[in-house]
């Protein structure tokens, strides 16, 4: 929710060549929204615990743990950098530069009030999963194909606003040793981009060129359910189920040689997600935390992938796999009078899942396709998290984390949060 996220549209050229608009979107990586700061230093693992405000969104079986009403406001801080093409054992770099453009986004990221009422916990909340803006200038490369011989050209241009809020309201009920909760929330996705993009390669007798351009505000239904069982004194088990939202909007675009904009209807699926997780305290002042996070990112695929016909490449040309996610943190306390000081770390592991173009046949098409489109090596990537926090008489919590992963992700979360009724 990527930080982080992928969102995906795919044209399939009217001539010999599928012409994508991954020059706006190729990048993205779908990557969820884990609300408050503690928790994102908790290596993003908090499914097994979620004892403050942020369980509305992060598993609401865990609102069942709060006492007093709380109010929690988060703030935070992305950078992602990202390269386009580059060349490689297919492709040389004739001409033009590489662009790698940086992605800055700041935001109130959540916020949320819970209170108690006739023996079950509440809570309204909001989170925001994407805030991404981006103005590209034109660029212009050429490459040559080292196998072959061929050159290809490519241009494009694209100015990109995307906002995707979600406002909820959540409960949560105990019932002995097991909590159970739900949250319901209206997903609300603004978009507002206009792009150009252009291949021509005379030797293989392609020139394709692509305007396309929407604006709006989309809105429907997420869901999210959680469960919550101590197994004994210190040692829970948690999960937390997400049904995200499908968007259907009209992209109108208008494709060389015809002069006129069309309607597109396209289709995007948020995709859903698993997580289990257990915490641990050892003592009172030491907590263990372990998440698995499944995320079926392969609905951005199959069904929901869009295409515009085309008579190259189809949907079944590309691949988006889902992953298995695995979060670590661990917190220690360190109390002295009506203060605690809290010191936190963790670590995840972020599988590749961007979305492939897997044809893989012999025609120059699909060597510019794999090559224009499968940016980004398929690896693992690990990240690391650091915090901090403090705690006033049980009331006032301050907590700040740094979120680093590799050199093209960071972000930095701060939140606050208030307890009251605490004596």
């Amino acid at each position: 929710m990527k930080r982080v996220f992928i969102l995906l549209i795919i044209y399939a050229g009217s001539v010999v060549f599928a012409q994508t608009d991954e020059t706006i979107f190729r990048e993205f990586r779908f990557d969820f929204t884990t609300p408050g700061a503690r928790a994102n230093a908790l290596g993003k693992a908090f499914v097994g615990l979620a004892d403050e405000a942020t369980a509305a969104y992060n598993n609401p079986a865990g609102l069942t743990v709060l006492e007093h009403p709380e109010v929690t406001l988060e703030y935070r801080n992305d950078t992602n950098q990202y390269a386009y093409l580059e060349a490689d054992s297919r492709f040389m770099l004739l001409n033009g530069e590489v662009l790698q453009p940086e992605n800055v986004g700041a935001k109130l990221s959540f916020a949320s009030l819970s209170f108690s009422k006739f023996n079950t916990n509440f809570s309204v909340f909001y989170v925001n999963q994407l805030n991404y803006a981006r103005e590209l200038p034109r660029e212009e490369t050429s490459w040559l194909n080292l196998e072959r011989g061929y050159q290809f050209s490519y241009g494009n241009q694209h100015r990109v606003e995307m906002v995707l809020d979600t406002y909820g309201f959540g409960f949560g009920r105990k019932f002995d040793r097991l909590s159970i909760g739900a949250a319901v929330g209206l997903s609300r996705l603004d978009l507002n981009y206009k792009y150009r993009t252009r291949l021509i390669a005379d030797d293989i007798n392609m020139d394709q060129l692509v305007d396309s351009q929407t604006e709006g505000q989309h809105s429907e239904i997420s869901f999210v359910l959680g469960a919550m069982f101590r197994i004994q004194p210190g040692l829970k088990l948690g999960m937390a189920y997400k049904k995200l939202p499908t968007f259907r909007y009209s992209e109108d675009v208008q494709a060389w040689p015809s002069p006129d904009y069309h309607p597109v209807p396209i289709i995007f699926k948020v995709p859903d997600s698993l997580t289990m997780g257990i915490s641990y305290l050892p003592t009172d002042r030491v907590t263990l935390l372990l998440d698995f996070n499944r995320i079926w990112y392969s609905q951005l695929a199959g069904d929901n992938f869009t295409v515009i016909s085309g008579s190259s490449f189809t949907k079944n040309d590309y691949s988006t796999p889902a992953v298995t996610e695995a979060h670590f943190g661990i917190e220690y306390l360190v109390p002295w009078r009506k203060h605690i000081l809290a010191f936190r770390g963790g670590g995840y592991m972020n599988p590749d899942h961007k979305t492939r173009f897997i044809n893989h046949d012999e025609t120059p098409s699909s060597e510019i396709q794999t090559f224009v489109f499968n940016t980004g090596t398929e690896e693992t990537s690990i990240a690391y998290t650091l915090g901090f926090g403090y705690v006033w008489k049980n009331k006032l919590q301050l907590d700040f984390a740094v979120v680093r992963e590799g050199q093209q992700f960071k972000s930095f979360i701060s939140s606050i949060l208030y307890r009251f009724g605490n004596k």
